[in-house]
């Protein structure tokens, strides 16, 4: 999957998808996502698509989008990446 850069979006106003690499997420239900094209992003596990106990496995590939919080960004909807 190509990068896209968090300042680009769609044509319908959406945010921009992001792709990355989970460098790790804790038991405890949070961890940090590599960007393909930047800053490791932080991730709680509310930020993961999916309903029931939602967790992601190191180095997985995933897609996301970046939400600035007043502590840094932070990803939301995030989806792991078949293949």
């Amino acid at each position: 999957m190509t990068a896209i850069s968090t300042a680009d979006a769609t044509s319908t106003g959406a945010p921009a998808r992001v792709a990355g690499t989970v460098r790790w997420f804790s038991h405890k239900g949070f961890g940090f996502i590599e960007r393909h094209d930047g800053d490791d992003v932080y991730v709680h596990h509310s930020g993961i698509a999916g309903t029931g106990f939602r967790t992601l496995s190191a180095d997985a590939q995933v897609c996301f989008t970046v939400r600035q919080t007043d502590r840094g960004p932070e990803a939301v909807d995030v989806v792991v990446v078949d293949g």
